[in-house]
Parts: C-alpha cells; structure tokens; sequence
C-alpha cells in the first residue's frame, strides 16, 4: 500500500499539500503516473487505474518542480515536461 503526497517547502519547512492514495503495487512494479501543474492547482492521476486527485494550491508557480521519495524502494524514471 502506498500514497504519493504533495508537499510545498517554505524556508526550509514542507507542509503536505494534500496526498493521492495509490493502493500500492507489488513487487517492482512500473506505476505511470502524470501530475499537471496549473496556476491554481496540481491535478495527480495514476493512468493505470485512472484514479486522481485535484489539490488547490497557487503557491510558487513558474518557479522549480522537485521530485523526491521519502523511502529507498522507488524510483523515477522516463519523466517528460512539456
């Protein structure tokens, strides 16, 4: 069981948006997921089960995107901005 959460980072300090849960996979598994960031809002949709959440947040927008993983067992690979 997993959960990809959204986190926004002031002066060093990260207050969770908000959080899309996954229901998870098992083993080593590909999960494709496709996160689109407007001026208002961050829409997170897993395309294998089309399951999203939409998280209203216009903080920092045209600024940087960070990826990050709080546990060693994932990894990103294969991401397209456009």
């Amino acid at each position: 069981m997993g959960n990809i959460d959204v986190y926004r980072n002031i002066n060093g300090t990260s207050t969770r948006i908000d959080s899309l849960l996954n229901g998870g996979t098992v083993g080593n598994n590909i999960i494709p997921i496709k996160i689109d960031v407007y001026p208002t809002t961050i829409t997170i949709t897993r395309k294998d089960t089309g399951v999203s959440k939409i998280l209203s947040d216009s903080t920092y927008r045209g600024g940087y995107l960070h990826f990050g993983r709080k546990w060693s067992g994932g990894t990103f690979g294969n991401i397209v901005i456009s």
